[in-house]
């Protein structure tokens, strides 16, 4: 039986990465316009789902409905996912009195973007592969080495003897 590596929820990398990137948008970069339409209009919106999947999971856990630590699911990045579109594009823009938004259709594939990149990540990082500051392990490149080199005794290099004929 293969182990898994559990889910880190709150000090997920993914979660830590899009809570610090946030503030920063949210209180430096679009008050002082830096960043363009992407960063105003966009970016929080991309680091919805690698920020609260790991919160609702957590959630979920404590509470008896997610019986597992293992990484999220396709299937809950799309529920997460659908529930954001749902109140923050549907529910929230009919009532304007009470809620600051603009029902852009737009941040509805801002939602996807970040889910997918999340996804990947969580998908990547559920096999054992390191991809936290752009290392991959070596333990799991050996792994895949070993597979597509059975046996190295049958690798010869050219001119293996050139050393040894001009003694």
């Amino acid at each position: 039986m293969r182990a898994f590596r559990s889910f880190r929820y709150f000090t997920d990398p993914a979660c830590v990465i899009s809570l610090i990137i946030y503030p920063i948008n949210r209180f430096y970069l679009k008050p002082h316009h830096i960043g363009g339409w992407f960063t105003h209009g966009y970016l929080n919106d991309v680091l919805c789902l690698p920020l609260f999947v790991p919160m609702i999971l957590y959630v979920q856990h404590i509470v008896g409905l997610r019986r597992h630590v293992r990484f999220p699911s396709l299937w809950e990045i799309f529920q997460s996912w659908a529930a954001f579109v749902l109140v923050f594009q549907v529910i929230t823009p009919r009532y304007p009195k009470v809620f600051i938004t603009a029902g852009d259709p737009f941040d509805i594939l801002a939602y996807l973007v970040g889910g997918i990149v999340a996804g990947i990540y969580w998908h990547i990082a559920s096999r054992g592969v390191s991809v936290e500051a752009g290392e991959i392990s070596f333990r799991r490149v050996g792994v895949l080495a070993h597979r597509h080199l059975r046996n190295v005794s049958e690798i010869t290099l050219p001119h293996e003897t050139c050393s040894s004929s001009h003694q």
